[in-house]
């Protein structure tokens, strides 16, 4: 296609249907000028993609300021912090992103019960079809809780993520012990595993939660050159939880921020 051709078709690209709600009435989709394109895009890499074990979920940022409800600012997204905001499914291996869902604001999810955390993770999961069979999610500290753990392990679905030191149900004999330079300690409840580990004295611990899993402490090498003991579970967790920061990339890399765009037509 010439560049003529595709400005051209993008001068004119519109869409609209007779059969969508409308604004202000009961059912509307905020989202519904490109609900089918990403729908479509959805059921074609649960038809063609099979991911492996090990999956990734995070929330990813379109950039954009234009009049919309829903624009986020998020001040930690270096390349754009202001713009639409997506929860994605991501194969930890291939870095191939497996399903998407469109944050529509504070009615997002308002008809399933529970956490809004939770209620995200759930809905990835239900759409994509991976309940039940055996996959490993890693999840930042805004999604990690016990009650979502323990949900999610009765559907044969194991979770390795960061915690916060406020989470309910966390053991408090962990919290206060303090750590010296690279060591770990560990908690176990059933089938939980919680480990806390000091990299260095000028950072704070990090907590992280798994299920389930066995307590290990292995040599690996940084990413300076440098061999050092720490607990396989942080390891692994730092090796499958980049791959929405990968996609990012490589959308934001040659990218420049068009203000004259439709918030739709950036998405598209």
């Amino acid at each position: 296609m010439s560049c003529n051709r595709f400005q051209l078709i993008n001068s004119m690209l519109h869409p609209t249907s007779q059969e969508t709600v409308r604004r202000g009435q009961p059912g509307y989709d905020r989202w519904v000028k490109i609900r089918f394109f990403v729908e479509s895009i959805n059921e074609h890499i649960k038809k063609y993609l099979f991911p492996f074990q090990n999956l990734s979920i995070d929330e990813s940022i379109v950039g954009m300021k234009n009049r919309c409800s829903y624009i986020q600012y998020l001040p930690n997204k270096r390349h754009s912090r202001y713009g639409t905001k997506k929860f994605e499914l991501c194969d930890s291996f291939s870095d191939y992103i497996n399903h998407i869902e469109l944050y529509s604001g504070s009615d997002y999810l308002e008809d399933n019960c529970g956490p809004f955390t939770q209620k995200v993770v759930i809905q990835l999961l239900e759409k994509s079809e991976l309940f039940d069979k055996g996959y490993h999610i890693f999840l930042s500290n805004f999604y990690t809780k016990i009650p979502l753990v323990e949900v999610l392990s009765l559907q044969n679905t194991f979770v390795s993520g960061t915690i916060n030191k406020n989470s309910k149900g966390l053991p408090k004999s962990i919290l206060p012990a303090k750590l010296g330079e690279r060591e770990s300690i560990y908690f176990r409840e059933k089938k939980l595993l919680l480990v806390k580990y000091q990299q260095k004295k000028s950072r704070k611990p990090v907590l992280v939660l798994k299920s389930p899993c066995h307590a290990e402490d292995q040599m690996v090498t940084s990413k300076k050159g440098l061999r050092c003991m720490k607990p396989l579970v942080i390891h692994k967790y730092n090796q499958s939880m980049g791959a929405i920061d990968v996609s990012e990339k490589s959308i934001y890399h040659y990218s420049c921020t068009r203000t004259t765009h439709k918030y739709w037509k950036k998405l598209f």
